[in-house]
């Protein structure tokens, strides 16, 4: 692994890093992030899951890696698959269609930036042919030692109802994804520009 993730919730103690994702979604519901909803799906069911990672590579350097939507293949494969890109290379207007593949399910989404400040924030909006509709955030902080906290944000702003019955598995299932994804993105920093990943303080 290239780098230690540090999520929105810890690990309890005693506990293996890695959760089962039954253990994952107790918790979920433990924390109090997830209602069962009365009536159709909105985002008050659905909170937010953010993880983040510490790499040594400059803010600058990190951003235009980023900036260019095809360069995400490289680390969301294991759930985004059969990349097809179009539209401007990079910044706001990039767009995708993909994949996902989660939990056995596939489904076609559609990828587009919305939001692109270098070098501090990329954002896309992603709407599935469930009816899903999210959000995807990266925002990169300089860390005072050199290097950057990269952090991801997933936010539902639609979810189907089904999805929103089980917030906590599905929020669990999101989480060790984005982990994997950033791991694999500090993977792929490092190859293209040498240092060691670090896990994000506390």
């Amino acid at each position: 692994m290239d780098g230690a993730v540090r999520c929105d919730l810890a690990a309890p103690v005693g506990r293996p890093d890695r959760l089962t994702l039954h253990d994952e979604a107790i918790r979920e519901s433990r924390a109090g992030t997830w209602r069962s909803p009365r009536r159709g799906a909105t985002i008050e069911h659905m909170k937010p899951v953010r993880v983040s990672i510490d790499v040594p590579q400059a803010r600058e350097d990190v951003y235009d890696f980023l900036d260019v939507l095809a360069n995400h293949e490289l680390f969301t494969d294991h759930m985004l698959r059969d990349w097809q890109c179009e539209g401007p290379a990079r910044g706001a207007g990039a767009k995708a269609r993909v994949t996902a593949v989660v939990a056995g399910r596939a489904e076609a989404v559609d990828i587009e930036v919305i939001e692109a400040e270098r070098p501090v924030r990329n954002k896309e909006r992603n709407a599935g042919a469930s009816g899903r509709i999210a959000t995807g955030t990266y925002t990169l902080d300089e860390l005072a030692g050199g290097g950057t906290r990269i952090t991801f944000e997933s936010a539902w702003l639609h979810v189907p109802r089904a999805e929103a019955l089980t917030a906590p598995l599905v929020r669990a299932i999101v989480r060790r994804g984005n982990q994997r994804s950033l791991e694999r993105l500090a993977g792929e920093l490092q190859a293209g520009k040498p240092g060691e990943a670090r896990p994000a303080a506390d």
